[in-house]
């Protein structure tokens, strides 16, 4: 699979922060008009976002279409870099939403709801098939922290749906492929995000 990459406006913290959507809300609802869950970042960082094949904008990163299997730790991503690897562009690993920070200042938490309504309606093979095919673009950030530039909505859906199969952890998974290491020293989104994180 192909992913464009150039680079983030903003750093958030963590999906932790977001306030739990009101269950009774309507996933017909106009989207567009949802607001809530916004929050501010105090330093603007660089200019990054991944754009998954069919974009004409932004560098191209390759990342190898194959199955990882969740039970095996050494997939994860935090695995590879806990083990001296490094997570160089066109890596393929396995990332679970709780470790995921987003570039998102706001994620639409209507649209995020739907997502997370059709996960949890899903089979176990249904949704590792979803998973597989909706991959997540990432960059690696200040002390290898891994940045999701895209499918926030799938990524706080996946946090937050109440799964009914036996290892539903597994289930979370998320497929991403590594767009671009800008963990070095002393450079201008190394210090920025010291700082905002």
């Amino acid at each position: 699979m192909t992913i464009y990459c150039i680079f983030p406006y903003h750093i958030i913290n963590n999906f932790d922060d977001f306030n739990d959507l009101e269950e009774n809300s309507n996933c017909k609802e106009d989207i567009d008009s949802e607001i809530g869950g916004m929050y501010y970042v105090y330093q603007r960082i660089t200019d990054c976002l991944c754009y998954r094949s069919g974009s004409t904008r932004g560098a191209r990163v390759d990342c190898e279409d194959r199955y990882l299997d969740a039970a095996d730790p050494n997939v994860y991503c935090s695995a590879i870099a806990d083990n001296g690897g490094t997570l160089v562009p066109g890596t393929l690993c396995l990332l679970r939403p709780e470790q995921a920070h987003p570039t998102q200042l706001a994620v639409g938490k209507a649209a995020a709801l739907c997502h997370r309504r059709q996960f949890e309606n899903m089979s176990s093979k249904q949704l590792k098939k979803y998973i597989r095919k909706n991959l997540v673009p990432v960059f690696v950030g200040y002390n290898q922290r891994l940045y999701i530039s895209d499918k926030h909505h799938m990524s706080y859906a996946l946090h937050q749906a109440n799964l009914e199969f036996k290892n539903n952890m597994l289930h979370r998974a998320m497929y991403v492929c590594v767009c671009a290491n800008l963990d070095i020293k002393n450079n201008m989104l190394h210090r920025a995000m010291y700082v905002c994180v």
